[in-house]
């Protein structure tokens, strides 16, 4: 049987092998990610069984329905979303929730500090002016979002997500 550190192990090499091909390629593939999702499905299979594996199914369409805004303003890439999805299967509804969360906010700070140090100070200012006044075109940087994800797991996995307005 896999123990809650092996399998958290587990997480963490499919969620940082995604993060390195981020990193390495600026994309994540189809092919890596499908790869990931076939590993993610056969370990909650062998962990839950089928009564239960079925329940983890329903993170994915959530996955997709919270990330698919952010896709379609390209605040993200399409592999950060199937990255995603291909890992949501270890997780319920809250943890999704919360990693999504966590890694906006890891996604925001990195970005400012990203545009700082670029020496994209007026351009950041700029696209958050065009922004808050509704303009949808504004220049836009490069910034790998699966390692913000990544953030987001990990500051789940220290903190969790048992909050007491929950």
């Amino acid at each position: 049987m896999i123990t809650g550190f092996f399998l958290t192990l587990i997480i963490f090499v499919l969620f940082f092998s995604g993060v390195a091909e981020d990193f390495i390629s600026k994309k994540i593939s189809n092919w890596t990610n499908l790869i990931r999702l076939g590993v993610s499905l056969l370990i909650v299979l062998l962990i839950l069984g089928f009564d239960h594996w079925t329940l983890r199914l329903t993170s994915i369409p959530l996955v997709l329905g919270l990330m698919l805004p952010l896709f379609l303003i390209r605040a993200i890439g399409a592999g950060d979303v199937k990255l995603m999805a291909a890992l949501a299967v270890f997780w319920d509804w809250k943890q999704v929730v919360f990693i999504l969360l966590f890694s906006l906010i890891w996604g925001a700070l990195f970005g400012v500090i990203s545009s700082l140090l670029k020496d994209r100070g007026k351009t950041l200012l700029k696209n958050i002016y065009l922004i808050a006044h509704k303009h949808l075109y504004f220049t836009a940087h490069y910034m790998p979002f699966s390692f913000a994800l990544f953030l987001g797991w990990v500051t789940v996995l220290i903190f969790g997500v048992d909050f007491p307005w929950l």
